[in-house]
């Protein structure tokens, strides 16, 4: 296993980090640096993150040039991101740029809580951009990429899929992929427990309830069948395999943030 590799592959919560930026990744998580140099870190990383997920995105939206792009300071970038995104993603960059800022200069400090809010948010973005995407095709309405997000950990899309039902949508879609994201990460209770709820708010009928109980239970007794991803290598592997059908052609924006998660990594060091 490649060294740079060592942290994101033995940390429990498989954070979503595209490769490009494992570096910054991996000195704003390492404790033995002093704060400010950690803080950054975590600037670099947001930079690094919007130009690689939003910029293009950005660039169409609001019919600017690359290079007016570039000239942007941080802050500027995150004003017109707000113009274009929601601003719950807005807002967490925002606070994100204000713990990096002292960083950047002689003379600043920064708190150890601060740093443990800013990897909060960073080790999200992937997240956050994948549940904005949802926002504007709702869950269901692109069934084809439902199938690419199946290639994350189970415990990353219980993170996206809880967040768009808060996010005001509950139907059919956010029942099923939820309920066997909870079973994917070893929580039939849980599952079973969720469509009970789902059940009782009038979200599903009592038919659909034991339909879904009886799917949850067949998956449960062939959950050693299926490829399950636990880190960032599977999550490519499986990706490579789900994206080679021409059906994700017509999906190039969600495609394409799987493509910066993944591109880089090597298969042979895990």
């Amino acid at each position: 296993m490649e060294e740079k590799y060592e942290q994101i592959l033995s940390s429990e919560v498989s954070p979503l980090i595209p490769f490009e930026l494992l570096d910054e990744y991996n000195d704003f998580i390492n404790p033995t640096l002093r704060e400010v140099l950690r803080a950054n870190c975590l600037r670099r990383y947001l930079e690094g993150a919007i130009d690689l997920l939003i910029k293009t995105k950005i660039i169409q939206v609001a019919s600017i040039s690359e290079k007016q792009w570039d000239g942007l300071k941080l802050y500027k970038k995150i004003e017109k991101i707000r113009e274009f995104y929601s601003t719950d993603i807005a807002d967490a960059f925002d606070e994100l740029r204000r713990i990096g800022n002292p960083g950047s200069h002689f003379g600043n400090e920064v708190s150890k809580d601060d740093i443990n809010k800013g990897i909060d948010v960073a080790t999200r973005i992937v997240e956050m951009v994948l549940i904005e995407y949802f926002k504007t095709y709702p869950a269901g309405s692109q069934a084809p990429v439902l199938t690419l997000l199946s290639a994350l950990p189970p415990r990353n899309r219980i993170y996206i899929w809880e967040k768009i039902l808060e996010n005001g949508q509950n139907d059919l879609w956010v029942t099923d992929k939820l309920s066997m994201a909870y079973l994917k990460n070893g929580q039939y209770e849980r599952s079973i427990s969720f469509l009970g709820k789902q059940k009782s708010i009038g979200i599903i009928s009592e038919e659909e309830y034991e339909n879904f109980v009886q799917k949850i239970d067949m998956l449960y007794r062939n959950l050693d069948r299926f490829d399950i991803a636990q880190n960032i290598l599977d999550v490519k592997r499986i990706f490579e395999t789900i994206a080679s059908s021409p059906t994700y052609q017509h999906y190039k924006e969600f495609v394409n943030i799987f493509l910066v998660l993944v591109s880089g990594y090597n298969l042979g060091s895990a």
